[in-house]
């Protein structure tokens, strides 16, 4: 019997899960920053996340580089789902006596003593790395705007967010996927030991708070910075600034520590109000939502404004919907499963409601962005799975902390450093593809 077949008769199997994305380098560069590790375990990002590699844009070949490190990470992947040391190296190469004869002696036998063996099962990054790392030809910026289904941007099916829309029979199951059109099909990560594109997740920090909350907050904050809004003075600037004085009083009265430092004038200018990440990061735009909620539903307590009490309501489904999530573990139960999945449904019927009257009247607020389509699939197709704790709050902590060990190499020598780390000993021509 091989080892492969005793590890997969015995042993226990870790499911593994990959993240990656971009961070900032020396001056306006970029530098890829790939991790892995156990989704079974909820500890420090320190303790949970390990660091595969470090790429510099300026130093990437383009076709070449990416690809590279994607197939020396599938390699390594399917040798962990073997559960033994491998024969050949990631490009087919037999072990031997020429050829890293130290791992030809190891060749075969098991990687753990007990036949543990590491499954990968989940894929996390913003939109961009999922696009660029399985080659998508369906993404945010393109017509087909949807890797799942056949949703469509500036189409009626981009903004069809029930769970009986039309859009969602045409979602595809995951042979249908790897089968189909939507990707180019020559990415390496498409090789994991069972691979299922519903397992690449559609991430609710990027989607949802670094995406739809990015417009609704300051949506919301433009009509009520109106001079009939709850927050008095003379001028627009001196309205911003009570209502940026009362958001930190409930910050200090509710303990909140997790806040921005104040909101500003920029926050509410011009048509299609927009929060960038430089003035307001996703946990403060998070928790802001519980106190935009607070406004909100005491100003449509003394009105029957319509829009109003949408409004109210919108941040009330999101606020409860996040409340359920962040009070359980990893899975949520059945009747938590179908109480997000219905205040998701109802946040989203209301914005595109609260979105269309604001196009009737020829208001420049509330747009309909492909976050929003995205937030449906997260909200009626993750299984039960807990859309906040299968996110990238940890992930991108641990790519700030790899990058302010990077920025602390010398520019120069910041890749050449890490050319020895090499995880195959290739001896490649592009030496940047190994660092």
């Amino acid at each position: 019997m091989t080892c492969a077949m005793r590890s997969t008769l015995t042993a226990q199997v870790v499911p593994l899960g990959i993240h990656g994305d971009d961070a900032g380098g020396h001056g306006p560069e970029k530098v890829l920053v790939i991790t892995w590790g156990s989704v079974a375990v909820d500890r420090p990002t320190m303790d949970s996340r390990i660091c595969f590699a470090m790429l510099r844009d300026s130093e990437a070949v383009s076709g070449v580089t990416r690809e590279k490190l994607y197939q020396i990470l599938t390699w390594s992947f399917n040798a962990l789902a073997m559960g033994c040391f491998p024969a050949a190296d990631e490009n087919g190469t037999d072990f031997g006596p020429a050829h890293h004869p130290d791992r030809a002696q190891l060749a075969g036998r098991p990687l753990h003593p007990g036949g543990m063996r590491g499954a990968w099962s989940e894929m996390r990054g913003d939109w961009k790395f999922l696009r660029e790392s399985l080659h998508l030809h369906d993404y945010y910026n393109a017509r087909n705007c949807c890797h799942l289904c056949a949703a469509k941007r500036d189409h009626p099916s981009s903004c069809e967010f029930g769970r009986d829309a039309t859009v969602r029979s045409t979602c595809v199951n995951g042979s249908e996927w790897i089968a189909g059109k939507k990707h180019s099909g020559t990415s390496p990560l498409l090789s994991f030991p069972g691979f299922n594109i519903w397992r690449v997740q559609f991430d609710i920090m990027h989607t949802l708070d670094l995406g739809i909350l990015q417009h609704a907050i300051p949506s919301a904050l433009q009509e009520l910075c109106a001079a009939d809004g709850p927050f008095k003075g003379p001028t627009i600037e001196s309205r911003v600034q009570a209502a940026s004085a009362a958001y930190h009083k409930w910050c200090r009265d509710n303990h909140v520590t997790t806040k921005t430092k104040r909101i500003s004038l920029q926050w509410v200018q011009g048509p299609w109000p927009r929060i960038s990440q430089v003035h307001c990061k996703a946990a403060p735009l998070r928790r802001m939502v519980e106190w935009i909620m607070g406004v909100c539903t005491d100003v449509a307590a003394s009105t029957d404004d319509v829009h109003v009490r949408r409004r109210a309501a919108f941040f009330i489904s999101l606020h409860n919907c996040d409340s359920i999530m962040r009070s359980q573990g990893r899975f949520l139960d059945a009747a938590s499963a179908a109480e997000v999945s219905q205040g998701l449904e109802d946040a989203l019927s209301l914005y595109h409601a609260i979105s269309k009257a604001c196009d009737f009247k020829g208001v420049r607020r509330w747009p309909i962005i492909p976050k929003h389509h995205a937030l449906s699939h997260i909200g009626f197709d993750h299984a039960g799975t807990n859309p906040r704790q299968v996110h990238c709050d940890a992930d991108e902590d641990m790519v700030g902390k790899m990058k302010r060990i990077y920025i602390k190499c010398h520019g120069v020598l910041a890749s050449a450093c890490s050319r020895s780390v090499c995880l195959t000993g290739c001896a490649c021509t592009h030496v940047k593809a190994c660092s």
